[in-house]
């Protein structure tokens, strides 16, 4: 990067005529004039490098793009420049790079991409509806997952089991509670069984 006075701009980009190959030469402008904090001027730096390096990558066979004046057609330069603004958002936020919901919130990018926070929210604005469905689905399905993983349905026969029990402790006065998991135990000829665990009390007989 060559830094230099670049009469207002926040950036240039200049072709240099040179055989085989062309030469180019990007100028950031250093904005010694505006009070931005350190970190929101390196981000608008890196932005402006990136938005230069689209115009060179995309717009080279363009006569602006020599040492002459940019034409001015405005029609050709705003078009010029929402291609440059769309390239440099996809080479610093990639689609691929998004992989988690949270990266969905305008900090998120802002903090994950080091850009400033209007270019974040432009390219949330922007985000390909499938990279934002999948990581919504992604979240949808844990969620879901989690519910089942968690549901407390009683048994089927739970109802049964329990209209069972409330029939022999109408014909059974020795109904006990188990010494082990305090269930309801019942009677039959030997002793008691609790339905709960399983222990089996036999009957003392003298």
């Amino acid at each position: 990067m060559a830094y230099g006075d670049c009469r207002g701009a926040a950036g240039m980009a200049y072709k240099i005529p040179h055989k085989p190959q062309n030469r180019y030469s990007i100028f950031i402008s250093d904005k010694p004039n505006l009070s931005f904090p350190e970190d929101t001027i390196y981000r608008r730096d890196r932005w402006t490098l990136a938005h230069e390096i689209a115009h060179i990558k995309m717009h080279a066979h363009y006569d602006w793009a020599t040492t002459r004046s940019r034409p001015n057609d405005d029609e050709i330069n705003n078009k010029l420049e929402v291609e440059a603004n769309w390239f440099a958002s996809r080479l610093l936020m990639p689609d691929y790079a998004f992989t988690s919901v949270l990266d969905l919130t305008p900090a998120a990018v802002v903090a994950k991409f080091d850009v400033n926070r209007s270019a974040a929210e432009k390219r949330l604005k922007n985000l390909d509806f499938k990279v934002r469905n999948r990581l919504t689905e992604e979240v949808a399905l844990f969620f879901h997952w989690k519910h089942e993983e968690l549901r407390d349905e009683p048994m089927p026969d739970n109802e049964i089991f329990m209209m069972e029990v409330a029939a022999a402790t109408e014909v059974d006065e020795e109904v006990r509670f188990c010494s082990k998991c305090q269930g309801i135990m019942m009677r039959d000829m030997f002793g008691h069984i609790c339905f709960i665990c399983g222990q089996y009390e036999f009957l003392h007989t003298e």
